[in-house]
């Protein structure tokens, strides 16, 4: 048997011990010691309620500032701090954190909030003291910060001594709340076990802990919740929680009741029913004997056309298919015709031009040939010279003096002719008389032949000194590869070297002697016009002018005719080419159109046959279709059944006469049967059937298939039904009793709590209680289920029902449509009595007489939230405390110290007696840094900082 030393022995501590602000709140650097009571004084706006309020983001498993009104509830004179505030309040700085340590059975750890970006902060988790880590913030003997204070050194640290680093909060609340207990590896960071670690019972602690802020109002918001989790969370089994589906149990009495009145119609409307029965075996078997002639009818008319259809199809698409090949045929036809013509068009269009270019060339041709004894090209050099002298006599025309000058030069130039052609004649008379006649050396009449022909025709004797001087000048030119003249090795570029022909040089001088001659005629006439011109009037050289002017004119045409000549005969024969090829291609596209001509008479021979015979078999099958409109409009009228035919008859007249009979008398037991189903449905409704719809031969058919299941299950229906009220009966009756049972367990416990608290006496109160105020409608739902008289086989009134919808559409949560504790509280606040007065207060008063009781709920509620085998050391917030008379504030640290905590409170002015009371004090605003990191944050309370009577045991 256990003892009380023994269940001591069990117990296992759990103490937070410090609380470190690093750069955060205010602070530059403090060490405040949780695990002793402490007060803390400083003015207004100090960051006295922040740095109690701090203590939230360690011990709620969370990881960011999102929703941050709901979830932290930091609170100012202006109202809440949204995430924006809060989180630039606390994590100011990347060298912002916030620290705790905490010693648990395993032994001292510490926890690290450090900033992350997007309103979140991470955790570390340290197996280590603070004093091991102090160094990465803070530098004791220099009484500054670490020179590298940062997450990267603490990071490494946290690894280098087997730490976590999550901002998980799944794994935060395993580490944090899980007792782990005997598992001595997984609870080392344990910092406060919980009974229950599921959402509900942290929300439980949060909103226990939310109380010491809720000084201002008794009539407390975090309460209730708190009291409804930990009231569930003490009930030994799942199924002793409150599980009350009521959602679930309307859904299914609306069923109930719409089932038992379909099941009263069905009762009721039996003998209509049996008569729409009669009807419908009428009409079934006049369908049956309709239904075989239909299909004897259809399957010899299938058969029929089995036999013709083929035979159409097949010469449909034979005549198609000519069809086809006559209008390709067709096309053919009409591009070659098209091609044709084009083709002539372009062959008759350079016809034309042929023909002109010929006749033009003949003009050209015959111009040229006035010209005699000369070829094209000579002839326009004739011209070219004769028009150059027409220019010059036009030129003297028109210069004063200008004929006569010309007359001059003409006679000049005649005379030197004269001479020329007087020296050339005796050259070629006497050669041996010539240079070159008296020079044997080729070499040297080749030489100055080269130098100038004109050395040719040069008669003059020669001694033979000079034909020395001649031969040895010669000997000084040579021939180079290229053909020129070398002249002592030097090149005359333009001297080629000619060898001398004594015959060819006679006739090129016959030729030059000619020439010269016609020259001289051609002078002569000159000279005779301008000596005429001279010597008539100034109008005869007026004539001159106009005259040589017009031969100008005329001239030139002539010359630009004659030079067209080549161009004009290159045309004419390429026309011939292009006019041969065109004929080419006309004779292949005449050729390739007879033939298509042709074919397109041939395939119009076959189409006109072939044609003929489809007409014939389209007559055929027009009777067939015949017959075939005739069992259309018997179906049109009824539809017959599926019964299968073996056998075929010829195509008569009576065999579809007999079908248009039989489907006229079916039509007649059709509508009997469809008027006796319409009135059967006017008193039945069936699920998906809309009684004023007009129902076809097949849907009416199963309408009546329904009803006859309908009928057959009715008396099994009946008793089942009656089974299912039963059931249900019995279901409310259990859900009401655990209603019944759910508050008289919340005034039990809420009893229980008020009794734990009259125990304390708090200098002028006494009966001290919490005052539990049921929700509303959830009284008024136990009064109706008390008038209910729940019979075995009938259902409740609907009246009740509607009641309780009313309460679930209220209260019950909509996700899982059950009923939560904290439903059925409205609220809960203090109720106490003064003792000077004996008066009852229910109404809210001080917030030193708010911050007394609630300080006493915290420790009450806080040791239930944990196993018994847990011994908690955690500070109980009292902000304000000042507001506290003296014997307030002795009782409630009394209180706070039985449950084994320890008080955290804080007020703006020094008082003596708090600190006589407390035991333990520090002064937040008279120690700062001299040098702080981030802009208002300066504040530097150290262990050494802590006042206390006697000796201070943290400053060590």
């Amino acid at each position: 048997m256990s003892t009380n030393n023994d269940t001591h022995l069990l117990k296992e501590d759990y103490t937070l011990t410090k609380l470190i602000y690093i750069n955060s709140a205010g602070h530059a650097f403090s060490e405040i010691p949780l695990n002793n009571h402490l007060a803390m004084f400083g003015g207004n706006n100090v960051g006295k309620t922040a740095s109690l309020a701090g203590t939230k983001l360690l011990l709620f498993p969370e990881n960011s500032f999102t929703r941050c009104e709901t979830k932290f509830q930091f609170a100012g004179k202006g109202g809440l701090y949204d995430k924006e505030n809060s989180y630039d309040f606390y994590f100011a700085d990347p060298r912002s954190f916030i620290a705790m340590e905490i010693q648990n059975p395993e032994g001292r750890f510490c926890m690290v909030l450090y900033r992350r970006n997007g309103y979140e902060y991470g955790r570390f988790f340290v197996p280590v003291s603070f004093e091991k880590i102090r160094h990465l913030f803070w530098d004791t003997d220099k009484g500054c910060f670490a020179k590298d204070i940062g997450i990267s050194h603490l990071k490494t640290f946290v690894a280098d001594n087997d730490g976590i680093q999550t901002s998980d909060i799944k794994m935060i609340k395993e580490l944090m709340f899980e007792s782990w207990r005997g598992h001595k590896n997984k609870k080392r960071f344990c910092v406060l076990p919980l009974k229950d670690t599921d959402d509900k019972a942290i929300d439980a602690f949060k909103n226990i802990y939310q109380l010491a802020f809720e000084t201002s109002d008794n009539n407390l918001q975090s309460l209730p919740k708190a009291i409804a989790t930990l009231l569930e969370m003490g009930r030994s089994h799942d199924r002793e929680k409150l599980n009350a589906d009521f959602q679930k149990s309307i859904q299914q009495h609306t069923q109930l009741m719409q089932r038992d009145k379909t099941l009263q119609v069905l009762k009721n409307n039996k003998p209509t029913f049996e008569t729409a029965k009669i009807v419908s075996t009428l009409y079934q078997d006049s369908l049956s004997s309709y239904s075989h002639a239909y299909h004897l009818a259809f399957k010899s008319l299938k058969h029929h056309r089995s036999v013709s259809g083929p035979q159409l199809e097949k010469q449909q698409t034979l005549v198609t298919k000519l069809i086809e090949e006559k209008q390709t045929l067709d096309k053919q036809s009409e591009t070659l015709n098209n091609a044709s013509q084009q083709q002539t068009g372009a062959l008759e269009s350079k016809q034309k031009t042929l023909k002109r270019k010929k006749e033009l060339l003949t003009k050209h041709k015959q111009k040229c040939a006035q010209y005699t004894d000369k070829n094209r090209l000579q002839v326009l050099a004739f011209l070219t010279e004769y028009m150059e002298d027409l220019r010059k006599e036009i030129a003297s025309c028109k210069e004063v003096g200008g004929l006569q000058q010309r007359l001059q030069k003409d006679i000049s130039k005649r005379n030197q002719l004269n001479g020329a052609i007087k020296q050339m004649k005796a050259a070629f008379a006497d050669y041996q008389n010539t240079i070159f006649g008296q020079l044997d050396s080729e070499h040297s009449k080749s030489v100055l032949y080269s130098l100038s022909p004109s050395f040719s025709s040069v008669t003059t004797p020669l001694s033979r000194d000079q034909i020395k001087v001649i031969c040895d000048f010669a000997d000084l030119l040579s021939i180079a590869d290229n053909g020129l003249v070398n002249f002592l090795d030097v090149l005359l570029a333009d001297v080629m070297f000619v060898p001398f022909d004594q015959s060819l040089n006679h006739s090129q001088l016959n030729t030059k002697i000619d020439s010269l001659e016609e020259e001289v005629e051609q002078l002569s006439n000159s000279i005779l016009k301008v000596k005429k011109a001279l010597s008539s009037s100034a109008s005869g050289v007026q004539v001159l002018l106009e005259n040589n002017e017009n031969d100008l004119v005329g001239s030139q045409t002539d010359y630009d005719d004659i030079e067209a000549i080549p161009a004009l005969e290159k045309e004419v024969n390429q026309l011939t080419d292009e006019i041969n090829v065109l004929k080419v291609d006309l004779k292949h596209t005449d050729d390739d159109l007879a033939l298509v001509n042709k074919n397109i008479a041939k395939v119009w021979s076959e189409l006109s046959k072939e044609n003929n015979i489809k007409e014939g078999l389209e007559e055929k099958n027009r009777k067939l279709k015949f017959f075939e409109s005739t069992l259309d409009n018997a179906v049109a009228q009824t539809v017959p059944e599926n019964v299968k035919e073996s056998e075929h008859k010829p195509l008569e007249n009576g065999l579809f006469d007999n079908v248009d009979r039989l489907s006229k008398e079916t039509i007649k037991h059709y509508q009997d049967f469809r008027d006796a189903v319409y009135r059967l449905q006017l008193q039945v409704q069936i699920d998906g059937v809309e009684s004023h719809l007009e129902l076809d031969q097949n849907s009416i058919a199963s309408v009546m298939s329904t009803y006859i299941s309908l009928y057959e299950d009715l008396p099994y229906d009946l008793n089942t039904h009656r089974d299912q009220v039963h059931l249900h009966n019995r279901s409310i009756s259990s859900m009401l009793d655990e209603l019944r049972q759910a508050k008289e367990m919340l005034t039990h416990y809420i009893n229980g709590i008020n009794t734990e608290l009259n125990d304390k006496k708090i200098s002028n109160l006494e009966a001290i209680r919490l005052n539990l105020t049921v929700n509303g409608q959830f009284s008024s739902l136990l009064d109706t289920l008390g008038k209910q008289d729940i019979s075995e086989y009938e259902l409740l009134d609907e009246q009740f029902y509607i009641h309780l919808h009313r309460f679930a559409e209220s209260y019950f949560d909509k996700r899982t449509n059950k009923l939560s504790m904290s439903d059925i509280i409205d609220s809960i606040n203090y109720e106490y009595t003064l003792q000077e007065t004996g008066e009852r207060i229910t109404k809210s008063q001080s917030g030193g007489t708010t911050s007394t009781i609630t300080a006493f709920v915290l420790s009450v509620l806080l040791s239930r939230l944990t196993p018994n085998h847990v011994a908690l050391r955690i500070p109980i917030i009292v902000d304000e405390i000042s507001t506290l008379d003296g014997s307030n504030t002795q009782s409630t640290i009394s209180q706070i110290d039985s449950h084994g905590f320890s008080i955290f409170c804080a007020t703006p002015s020094f008082s003596g007696n708090l600190c006589r009371l407390v035991g333990r004090w520090v002064r937040l605003d008279s120690h700062h840094v001299s040098e702080p990191l981030v802009s208002k944050c300066h504040m530097n309370i150290l262990p050494i900082d802590v006042e206390s009577f006697g000796k201070n045991t943290d400053a060590a």
